[in-house]
């Protein structure tokens, strides 16, 4: 009988505390994604002006040249 009571006086406020602790999660907050628009304006043989807006404002823009062309 003392076993029982000694397990039930430890188990009950662990399983209350467990309780507790799981009814706090929080969830994480909703970053939203930077959009970014990009608009060729004028070009030429040898340059190309683009115009480019985001929403974030610094923003870092890194421009690849995804297929490179023979240079002469």
């Amino acid at each position: 009988m003392k076993n029982l009571r000694a397990f039930i006086l430890c188990f009950f406020p662990i399983m209350l505390t467990g309780l507790a602790a799981e009814g706090c999660k929080k969830e994480p907050p909703v970053v939203p994604e930077p959009t970014l628009s990009l608009t060729a304006v004028d070009a030429s043989c040898t340059e190309a002006w683009l115009r480019i807006r985001s929403v974030e404002v610094p923003a870092t823009v890194r421009l690849v040249q995804v297929t490179p062309t023979s240079r002469t």
